[in-house]
């Protein structure tokens, strides 16, 4: 058992999670006024805004790493029929093809589609147990590569033999590959590669051509940039219905935090890569001290204050790499990936002494103070999830019969 207090200063990181973040819409008059760090009524609404409307659509960065992979799910299940329906109607175009070349253009352009379908094919197989937003990301770039060089490759091989302008079937493809941008939930960031690489790689191909500055060239260039915009737009709408369900789903309303089935689901999820990858994994069950005596005295909209101003602080002082969530109550687990008990018994202490130091100013101007208790557990190699967690519940019930306000590190032996 360890019971001693140590320095809270350390580094404050944000945090990256999209659920880890408290909702700054439930701030009361019940500031936490000692801390410069928590915002105003006005303030609060401003950074919501600036985070609901440009942060969180602008790049992936500060999504959780729970969102980032859903939404590689959501990604790899769009990536896959469309790819399938291209692998067949690729190639099947090669019977239009006949009725308008002849020769060797119909034997290259015949290779150039069987080889183009058996990419997406390939594409359409890959199956993978890992929902990496990098690897659905690598999936998506495939999807607009694969028909950007077969495009390409067919107009040299058909201009280059004395077609004025492409037959049926292949003046379309940027467009194509642009529209699909618009099914996938892209922040600003990817569906601004995605319309660039696209139009980018027209332009450098009519540059080398020599028509790049011809009306139709010009008037293509255009719809595409108009497009783009479309594709686009479509694109983070569904991505921001996509974040707001997700918090729905996935946060406690007061507090902001991921919900208990959130922040086990998550659990679930990093127990099974550390165990294949055979990295540690730490949890941290904190629990407020005589809570129960703060609703009883000073009404629950106190109480809730308080649970609000322990969110707070659990995110400004955890690590990005962490996720923090209500487990129940006034619970809150906090999983540590990549943590042994050591480093993780230091974060406990961290945050402990973090909120020894919190004064909640009330409506008669008295302050409020609180503390907490926590135990802390290691994920071993043979035990399951349940059995990490019932041995991290019993170091939290020891902490609270030692007398409150220490940490307990869960013991060895099976749950």
């Amino acid at each position: 058992m360890d019971n001693q207090s140590s320095n809270p200063q350390a580094q404050v990181d944000q945090p990256d999670a999209v659920e880890r973040r408290a909702s700054t819409s439930s701030y009361s008059e019940l500031q936490a006024t000692n801390d410069p760090a928590y915002p105003t009524k006005k303030q609060a609404f401003i950074q919501r805004l600036k985070q609901a409307y440009l942060f969180d659509l602008l790049r992936a960065r500060p999504h959780s790493k729970h969102f980032r992979h859903t939404r590689a799910q959501y990604i790899n299940g769009r990536v896959r029929p469309i790819a399938l329906l291209l692998a067949l109607l690729i190639p099947a175009w090669i019977a239009v093809d006949a009725l308008f070349l002849s020769g060797s253009e119909l034997k290259t352009i015949s290779v150039l589609r069987i080889t183009c379908g058996a990419l997406f094919l390939l594409l359409c197989l890959w199956s993978s147990a890992n929902h990496s937003l990098l690897v659905a990301r690598i999936k998506l770039t495939l999807l607009v590569v694969i028909p950007s060089g077969f495009h390409t490759a067919a107009q040299f091989v058909l201009l280059g033999n004395g077609h004025d302008s492409l037959p049926a079937g292949y003046h379309f493809f940027p467009f194509m590959i642009i529209g699909l941008g618009g099914i996938f939930p892209l922040t600003i960031f990817e569906g601004a590669l995605l319309a660039g690489f696209v139009v980018g790689l027209y332009i450098l191909n009519h540059l080398i051509l020599g028509d790049l500055f011809s009306y139709s060239s010009l008037n293509d260039i255009w719809l595409l940039t108009l497009l783009a915009g479309i594709a686009g737009w479509a694109a983070l709408t569904q991505l921001s219905m996509m974040m707001r369900l997700y918090r729905q789903a996935h946060r406690d309303s007061l507090t902001g935090l991921a919900n208990r089935g959130s922040i086990v689901g998550f659990l679930n999820r990093e127990a099974q890569s550390a165990r294949e990858q055979g990295s540690p994994l730490s949890v941290i069950l904190m629990d407020l001290d005589k809570f129960k005596r703060i609703n009883d005295t000073y009404g629950h909209a106190v109480g809730d204050e308080v649970l609000i101003n322990v969110s707070q602080l659990l995110i400004k002082t955890s690590r990005a790499e962490d996720f923090v969530g209500r487990y129940g109550g006034e619970e809150f687990l906090m999983v540590l990936s990549g943590t042994d008990a050591e480093t993780a018994l230091k974060i406990a202490h961290r945050l402990r002494s973090a909120c020894d130091q919190q004064h909640i100013k009330l409506l008669d101007e008295q302050l409020l103070s609180y503390s907490t208790s926590a135990g802390v557990a290691e994920l071993k190699a043979d035990e399951t999830v349940e059995q990490m967690m019932k041995r991290v519940d019993d170091a939290l019930y020891q902490a609270k019969g030692a007398g409150r306000n220490c940490i307990v590190v869960a013991d060895d032996s099976d749950g």
